[in-house]
């Protein structure tokens, strides 16, 4: 991987290199059957890289991408050292999946292209192979920003998130409501955030 020496980057990334990974990422990694070669793990919209530094510490083979050309710089940066670490610029509408154990899907799914949605998903799950794991959030029909823009997000009720995993058991479903204020193109400045967290392992 090629080095990355600008010293803006290196200043942002001293800023957030210990901010921490997502607790129910450690669970799903806790979960991952035990092998004598190294797993894959596919760590879709990365961001700032928070739950792969955790990935690549456990010995995980981590593929990520991001539609972020900055993000995928620091990520470049950040784990220029790490031989089981590979990223590229992507979306999830484009991204093609290798087989792996474990997919992580905290952001990238809210705005999976409606039309492209069915498939997107078909191509994540096919991607994880038997016993293997699915760790991320999607979505709810109660959030008010996102109807505000619903031609752009997806949002999800609970039987249509049900339907998505008839091929996998439930391990954990988390469904929260946040308010959030000062929120400038809402009105009164005040919304919902709803989101369904999930981990699930898939049967076959």
């Amino acid at each position: 991987m090629e080095e990355c020496n600008d010293t803006t980057w290196q200043e942002y990334l001293a800023k957030i290199k210990d901010i921490r990974h997502q607790d129910i990422v450690a669970r799903a990694v806790s979960l991952l059957p035990g092998s004598n070669a190294p797993l894959s793990v596919i760590d879709t919209g990365c961001g700032d890289g928070r739950n792969s530094q955790y990935l690549v510490d456990k010995g995980l083979d981590v593929h990520a991408f991001d539609q972020d050309v900055n993000m995928v710089n620091l990520s470049r940066m950040r784990f220029q050292q790490h031989a089981n670490f590979a990223i590229c610029l992507s979306d999830i509408d484009h991204y093609i999946f290798p087989p792996n154990e474990l997919v992580l899907a905290f952001s990238s799914l809210f705005y999976s292209s409606p039309h492209r949605f069915e498939l997107n998903w078909h191509n994540l799950i096919v991607s994880i192979r038997a016993e293997g794991l699915f760790c991320g959030r999607f979505l709810g029909r109660n959030d008010t920003y996102a109807n505000l823009h619903s031609d752009q997000a997806l949002l999800l009720g609970e039987q249509e998130i049900q339907r998505l995993f008839s091929f996998f058991d439930i391990l954990e479903w988390h469904e929260e409501v946040n308010l959030i204020k000062d929120v400038k193109d809402v009105k009164d400045g005040v919304t919902h955030h709803h989101t369904h967290t999930l981990l699930a392992r898939k049967c076959y």
